[in-house]
């Protein structure tokens, strides 16, 4: 087999019998190139610098983490504890802890007019008119994904997530199958001028991704966010349903 067709072939099955130093040479060389990949940036509720240049993505997360035995070795070796946070790449994290804040920094600050994939916990989902008014100030917004604390059984809709922070960690779409099989739901009372409103709802989280677009896509139209589409009358984005993934 030619070397280029070797190289790029992933069931290159004469690797596993290569020399260990080789073998831990074509891994560092492998990791140098996908250090590039997409990590997660958790806002702190406290962040109150006006410069993106403050941002940071802990532990950030490689594939070759979970390859096998020898890429693990050298990926833990030499990856970084923290890098800067990429706002072309990189999915920024706004739990309900630091939602507001964040919402108030997109009036107040620059940096994130810069920001291109914003992730929001699911608890974070239901904050009414607060997100939609702070995207005026987003114009390369691209996507928005919810992120969910598991990805089995049924979570209530104020339920936290809870970040990895000793671990290797990013952020991985749910599958076809939890998306229909994972469940959230809501039972609670939402206080309005007329009385309390009882809350209560089950849906899937295939439904709930999609609802928090409708509500969200609602809720815009009126404050001429740069990620309107006029023909189609929707919100130019990408919504995805996410959680986090670790490798101890």
């Amino acid at each position: 087999m030619p070397r280029s067709n070797a190289l790029s072939d992933p069931q290159f099955k004469p690797f596993p019998r290569l020399p260990l130093e080789l073998r831990l040479k074509i891994w560092d060389l492998a990791l140098a190139s996908a250090r590039s990949g997409q990590g997660v940036c958790i806002l702190p509720p406290d962040y109150k610098s006006g410069s993106i240049a403050e941002l940071v993505v802990e532990n950030p997360y490689t594939s070759l983490l979970g390859v096998s035995a020898d890429a693990r070795r050298v990926a833990l070796k030499k990856l970084p504890w923290s890098r800067k946070y990429d706002p072309d790449t990189d999915i920024l994290f706004v739990d309900k802890h630091s939602f507001y804040k964040f919402c108030d920094m997109c009036s107040d600050d620059s940096w994130p007019s810069l920001v291109h994939h914003l992730a929001l916990a699911l608890s974070a989902t239901d904050r009414g008119l607060w997100l939609p008014i702070a995207m005026k100030y987003m114009p390369s917004l691209k996507s928005i994904s919810v992120v969910y604390p598991k990805t089995t059984g049924i979570s209530d809709v104020s339920d936290d997530v809870i970040p990895p922070t000793e671990e290797y960690m990013g952020l991985r779409k749910l599958t076809e199958d939890e998306m229909e099989t994972y469940k959230i739901y809501a039972d609670y009372l939402y206080e309005t001028h007329f009385g309390d409103m009882p809350i209560i709802w089950t849906k899937t989280a295939s439904e709930h991704v999609h609802s928090v677009r409708v509500e969200m896509t609602i809720s815009s139209r009126e404050y001429h966010v740069p990620c309107w589409d006029e023909e189609t009358e929707s919100l130019d984005l990408l919504f995805e349903a996410r959680c986090f993934k670790t490798l101890s």
